[in-house]
C-alpha cells in the first residue's frame, strides 16, 4: 500500500492524536509517521505571535528519497510569507520547504490544516506584487486544486469555514489576480520578466506576469466553489464577487460549452433571494456571459438552458427582465443563431429553455398581468424564433409537441406589437403557412394539432382585456393597448395572413375517410371552428375567403360526412354564417351569405341531417341533432329565412314530429332579427366579385 493510500485510509479512520505532546501531533496509524504538528501557542513565550506564523513539525528530506523519513519532530516557527515553494507529496499531504532549505509536512484532511493552507495562499495573493514575495508556482496551486476536487464534499468540521469572510475574500483575491491581465497562452518560461521591445530595463515593469497561473487558479476557485456546496456561492451574491466569479468562468477550460453549463448550474443554485436579480451588477454579468458565449461559439441553447434554471431558482419576473435585456442587447446574435443550422441536441435544449420560460410566464401573466413576458415574446419573434419553432414541429416527439405548445403560448400571449413582429420578418408569415401545411403532411398527434390550430385562432381573433373565456378554457393573453392604437397593426397582420395563408388554412378541411387518422379528422374540425370564430371579427375577409375557394358547396357536402365531430363543426360554422345575415345594416358580406344560404339550400340540408339523426333512426346522434336545432332556431328568428322554411320546406317540417321546434317553425313568428333590405332585387347590393361567386 502506498503512502498516499495509507494516509487517505487513515484519514477516513480518523488519524489519531498522539497524547502527551506539547501540542496537536497527528500520526498515521499504519506507518507511525507524524504527518502534522501544531504547538499550543499558549505555551509559547511569544504570546503575540503574528498570524502569519505557524508552528510546524520539521522533517528532513534526504536527497533522492521518494518518501518522507520520520525523525524526531523539531518545533519551529516559520513565517508564511517567507516560504519559497511547496509541492504535494504523493497526492496525500504537503511537504513545504522554507527559504533555509528545511522542510515540513502537513496533512490536508483536517479542516484546521486546510484553512491554514488556504490562508497562506490568500496572503501570498494579496501581497503578490510586492517584489520581496516569491512567485506562486502553477504546480503548487494545481496540486491543491487536485486534492480539493478529489474531496468531492465538505470535510467534517469545515461547514463554518466555507462561510467565513476570509474564504470569500480569498476567492475574490484569486479571481482578481486571474483577471489582472489579458488571457495568454500558458508559458512556464521566464520571458515575461524580460523588458518588452522598445523598453529598457529601467522602464520595464517589475511585476511578474500571472498568465501562467490562470489555469491553476481557475481550477482552484471552481474546486472550492464545488466544495462549498453552494455556501460560497451565496456569499458571493453581491455586486463585487458575483461578476468576478463569472469572470473566472469566462476563461475556463478548453470545452466552454459543457463547462459553462456545469458552472452556471452551480451558480443559480446559490441565488438566495430577489436581491441577486435586482442587482444591476448581476444583470450586467449575466449579459456579459451571454456575449462571451457568442464570442466563444458556444451553443446558445446550452447557455439558455441555464437561464431556465435561473428562472426556476430566482424570482421569475426579475430573472425574465435580465433575459429581456440580454435578448435586446444580443438581437443580431439571436437572429444569426435561429437562422443557422442546428443539431438535434441544440434544438432540444433551446426548446427546453423556451418551454420552461413560457410555463412560468403563463403563470405570472395570470397572477400579475406583468407585461415583461410579452416583451420577451416580441423580442423572440423579432429575432425570428417562429421559423425555428415551425421547423422543430417536425422533430420526433416529445420535441415536436413541445415546439407546438410554445407556438401556441407565443400566439395566445401576443400583443399587437408582437403580431407586427410576425409581419416584419417575411419568414414569419411564411412560417405560419408552412405550419398549417405540416398538419397535412406530417400527421402529428392530436395535442399538436390542437396547439397549432389554437395558435392560429388566437392570432386571428385575440382575447379581450381581462382574459375572456374561449370555449372551455380561459384565455391567457391580454390586449394591453387600446383597440384604436392596435387597429393599424392588427389590420396589417390580417391582410397579410388572408392573402398568404388562406390556401394553407382551407387545405386543412378534408373529407374524412376510413383511412384518415384521428388527428387529421381533428384538424378538419378545429379548422372549421376557427373559421366560425373569425366571422364575427372580420366577416368581410372571411366572405372573400369563402367565395374565392367555393367553400359553401363543400360545407353543405360536409353534412354527409360520417365523422360526427366534423359534422358538428360544420353545422356550427353554418349557424354563425346564418347569424351574420341578421346585421342591422346590410353589408356586402351579409348579403353574400344570405344569397349563398338560399342558393346552396343550406336549410334543406340541415333539415335532412336533423331527420337522419333523429332519435330512433339508424344514424341517431343527440349532439348532431342539438346542433341542427340550434341553427333552425336562429333561422326562425330571421324573417326571410323563416319564410324560406315555411314556403320551401313545409312538407318536411310536417313529417318531422320528434321535436316541438318543427311545429313552431310552421307558425308565423314575430321576428327578433330582421335584415334591413328586401329580397327581391336580385344582387342585393353585392360587390361584383362576390356577385360572381354567388353565380357559380
Amino acid at each position: 500500500m502506498t503512502a498516499s493510500n495509507q494516509l487517505r485510509r487513515s484519514w477516513k479512520a480518523k488519524i489519531y492524536r498522539l497524547e502527551g505532546t506539547s501540542g496537536d501531533q497527528w500520526v498515521d496509524e499504519t506507518t507511525g509517521i507524524v504527518v502534522f504538528h501544531v504547538t499550543d501557542k499558549s505555551q509559547e513565550t511569544d504570546q503575540k505571535a503574528s498570524q502569519n506564523e505557524l508552528y510546524l513539525s520539521v522533517h528532513e528530506i534526504p536527497p533522492g528519497e521518494d518518501d518522507m523519513v520520520p525523525v524526531t519532530p523539531e518545533i519551529r516557527r516559520i513565517n508564511i510569507l517567507e516560504w519559497a515553494r511547496c509541492f504535494v507529496h504523493d497526492q496525500a499531504h504537503f511537504i513545504w520547504e522554507d527559504n533555509t532549505g528545511m522542510a515540513f509536512s502537513m496533512s490536508f484532511y483536517s479542516s484546521d490544516h486546510m484553512q491554514l493552507i488556504w490562508n497562506q495562499i490568500v496572503e501570498a495573493c494579496s501581497a503578490f506584487r510586492s517584489p520581496t514575495v516569491p512567485i506562486l508556482t502553477a504546480d503548487t496551486i494545481a496540486q491543491i486544486a487536485d486534492i480539493i476536487e478529489g474531496a468531492g464534499s465538505v470535510p467534517q468540521g469545515m461547514e463554518d469555514w466555507v462561510e467565513q469572510d476570509s474564504t470569500v475574500d480569498g476567492l475574490r483575491n484569486l479571481v482578481a489576480l486571474a483577471q489582472a491581465e489579458p488571457v495568454a497562452e500558458e508559458d512556464d518560461s521566464d520571458d515575461d520578466m524580460e523588458p518588452r521591445e522598445g523598453e529598457d530595463a529601467d522602464t520595464a515593469p517589475t511585476t511578474p506576469s500571472t498568465s501562467h497561473l490562470r489555469p491553476a487558479l481557475f481550477r482552484l476557485v471552481r474546486g472550492l466553489f464545488n466544495l462549498g456546496n453552494g455556501r460560497i456561492t451565496v456569499a458571493l451574491m453581491d455586486d463585487t464577487h458575483f461578476p468576478l466569479t463569472l469572470a473566472c468562468l469566462e476563461y475556463g477550460p478548453a470545452s466552454p460549452g459543457r463547462q459553462l453549463k456545469i458552472e452556471l448550474d452551480r451558480l443559480v443554485e446559490g441565488i438566495p433571494s430577489i436581491v441577486a436579480w435586482t442587482n444591476p451588477a448581476v444583470s450586467e454579468a449575466m449579459q456579459r456571459l451571454a456575449r462571451m458565449s457568442f464570442m466563444r461559439d458556444v451553443a446558445l441553447a446550452r447557455l439558455l438552458d441555464d437561464y431556465s434554471a435561473a428562472i426556476v431558482t430566482g424570482q421569475h419576473i426579475l430573472a425574465t427582465r435580465t433575459v429581456l435585456n440580454m435578448l435586446n442587447g444580443e438581437m443580431a446574435a439571436f437572429k444569426a443563431w435561429f437562422a443557422g443550422p442546428h443539431s438535434l441536441e441544440e434544438r432540444a435544449s433551446m426548446l427546453a429553455f423556451l418551454d420552461e420560460f413560457n410555463v412560468r410566464s403563463k403563470f405570472y401573466l395570470m397572477l400579475t398581468g406583468d407585461g415583461t413576458g410579452r416583451r420577451v415574446t416580441e423580442s423572440l419573434l423579432s429575432a425570428g424564433v417562429l421559423p425555428f419553432l415551425v421547423a422543430s414541429v417536425e422533430m420526433p416527439m416529445p420535441h415536436g409537441r413541445r415546439a407546438a405548445e410554445i407556438i401556441h403560448f407565443i400566439c395566445t400571449t401576443s400583443t399587437s406589437a408582437a403580431r407586427q413582429a410576425l409581419i416584419d420578418p417575411p419568414e414569419s408569415i411564411d412560417a405560419l403557412s408552412r405550419l398549417m401545411t405540416l398538419l397535412t403532411t406530417v400527421d402529428p398527434p392530436e395535442d399538436v394539432v390542437e396547439a397549432v390550430i389554437g395558435a392560429i385562432s388566437a392570432l386571428l381573433h385575440p382575447p379581450k382585456v381581462g382574459g375572456v373565456k374561449q370555449g372551455s378554457e380561459a384565455a391567457v393573453g391580454f390586449e394591453i393597448s387600446s383597440p384604436d392604437s392596435n387597429s393599424r397593426l392588427r389590420e396589417g397582420f390580417l391582410d397579410l395572413f388572408y392573402v398568404r395563408c388562406s390556401s394553407a388554412l382551407l387545405a386543412l378541411i378534408r373529407p374524412p375517410t376510413e383511412s384518415m387518422s384521428r388527428s387529421a379528422r381533428t384538424t378538419t374540425a378545429h379548422t372549421l371552428t376557427t373559421l366560425a370564430a373569425c366571422i364575427p371579427s372580420h366577416a368581410l375577409r372571411v366572405s372573400y375567403l369563402i367565395a374565392g375557394h367555393s367553400l359553401f358547396p363543400k360545407l353543405v357536402a360536409s353534412l354527409e360526412w360520417a365523422d360526427v365531430g366534423c359534422v358538428i363543426a360544420a353545422v356550427r360554422l353554418l349557424k354563425v354564417i346564418v347569424e351574420a345575415t341578421a346585421a342591422p345594416t346590410p353589408a356586402a358580406e351579409t348579403e353574400f351569405y344570405s344569397q349563398m344560404i338560399i342558393r346552396c339550400n343550406v336549410l334543406g340540408a340541415i333539415l335532412a341531417l336533423a331527420k337522419r339523426t333523429a332519435p330512433g333512426s339508424p344514424c341517431s346522434s343527440p349532439m348532431v341533432q342539438s346542433a341542427c336545432l340550434a341553427l333552425l332556431k336562429t333561422a326562425h328568428r330571421i324573417a326571410y329565412l323563416n319564410a324560406v322554411l315555411v314556403t320551401d320546406h313545409r312538407a318536411t317540417l310536417v313529417e318531422m314530429t320528434h321535436h316541438s321546434l318543427f311545429t313552431r317553425l310552421l307558425e308565423e313568428p314575430e321576428p327578433e332579427m330582421v335584415v334591413g333590405s328586401e329580397m327581391g332585387d336580385g344582387d342585393m347590393g353585392l360587390s361584383e366579385d362576390l356577385r360572381d361567386a354567388v353565380g357559380t
